[in-house]
């Protein structure tokens, strides 16, 4: 149907260019039938955003107006960037998230984790499907390559979800133990 209404729209706008010396007029049946095809798989959906939400949303991050309650962020987050959000840029958001939390990608978020696991629990309830698709692929990949300073960050993530401890590798996961094992507690 969209193939259909490109050539007469290409008809249309480049008269010159037809085989037959006659101009082309649809029919209004056609007429209406394109209309009704542009509004079917075009006009109705609503917008969806693209690399620019990651920058908007590291900004909301930053402002000191940001929901501090995981209810409040997931609302946020909802009505936000998750209603209406490509796969790939949750994709990313999940990805930026950890890299945020573990390698601390970047540095303008360092001292708001607690808001990134907000995020990242709001995208897990939004759509938890895809954050079960993508979060362990990149969790262990992380992981993997991770010191014990960054491992120890993969700690924040068990109480926000303890599926991520199984998620780990194997060689991740006692490494964590070890680093938990050999921890030096301080009363200050």
């Amino acid at each position: 149907d969209l193939e259909r209404l490109r050539e007469d729209r290409h008809q249309c706008a480049h008269p010159a260019f037809t085989r037959d010396d006659v101009l082309f007029q649809p029919t209004p049946e056609l007429v209406r039938a394109h209309i009704a095809h542009a509004v079917l798989y075009l006009l109705r959906h609503p917008p969806v955003q693209g690399k620019t939400a990651l920058i908007r949303l590291k900004d909301d991050l930053l402002q000191p107006s940001f929901p501090s309650s995981q209810p409040d962020v997931s609302e946020f987050m909802e009505t936000r960037y998750l209603n209406h959000i490509k796969a790939g840029l949750l994709d990313n958001f999940i990805t930026v998230f950890l890299k945020a939390l573990i390698k601390q990608s970047e540095p303008d978020l360092v001292g708001k984790e607690a808001s990134l696991l907000r995020c990242l629990v709001a995208v897990q309830l939004r759509h938890p499907n895809r954050y079960e698709q993508r979060t362990p692929a990149v969790l262990a990949n992380l992981a993997e390559g991770a010191d014990d300073l960054e491992l120890t960050r993969v700690i924040r993530l068990f109480p926000t979800d303890r599926r991520c401890w199984s998620w780990l590798p194997k060689p991740s996961r006692i490494r964590i133990v070890q680093i938990a094992k050999n921890y030096a507690f301080s009363d200050k």
